[in-house]
């Protein structure tokens, strides 16, 4: 997986890993609000902290068998202390987030935010932060990266112009 997709994936990600942390220290209808809020503040944050350290913590952290085995262990901790509902939510969230089906209900509108909040459509702000960010570690100028940027925001407009 490249770094600007795994970026792109970060939210449900970083909400199927903070999942058991919030199953720990709340109790599970307010884990799963946390887990809800994690993935949407990250979301509308990821573009703007498009990180080539943090990408590779994202990327290890996408693996589903890293996945499935930090949710095993957590899952399992929680049911050896009879806490049985937590262990449920878990689960389902977990099947939910894996699946990409919060993804499908939230994406749509998380998209109309993230319109506002960045020049760039999403995937296209994510890939010019990777670029600018290893150019800068280069020390490789970008003389064409303000052309780019223009033809790919007219792009955008005439999109958008369109629907």
């Amino acid at each position: 997986m490249t770094r600007a997709e795994a970026w792109l994936d970060a939210p449900r990600t970083l909400a199927i890993a903070t999942l058991p942390v919030w199953l720990f220290v709340l109790p599970w209808p307010l884990a799963l609000v946390a887990t809800l809020l994690t993935y949407v503040l990250w979301a509308l944050a990821a573009p703007a902290l498009a990180s080539r350290l943090a990408v590779r913590l994202v990327q290890a952290l996408a693996h589903p068998m890293v996945q499935a085995a930090i949710l095993l262990v957590a899952l399992s901790l929680l049911a050896r202390t009879g806490r049985y509902d937590a262990v449920w939510a878990g689960l389902g969230a977990f099947v939910v987030l894996r699946l990409g089906l919060l993804a499908r209900v939230l994406d749509p509108l998380l998209a109309r935010a993230n319109a506002r909040l960045y020049p760039l459509p999403v995937p296209d702000q994510v890939l010019r932060a990777f670029l600018v960010r290893g150019a800068l570690k280069h020390g490789i100028a970008l003389p064409s990266l303000g052309e780019i940027d223009a033809s790919v925001r007219e792009t955008w407009k005439r999109i958008q112009r369109k629907r």
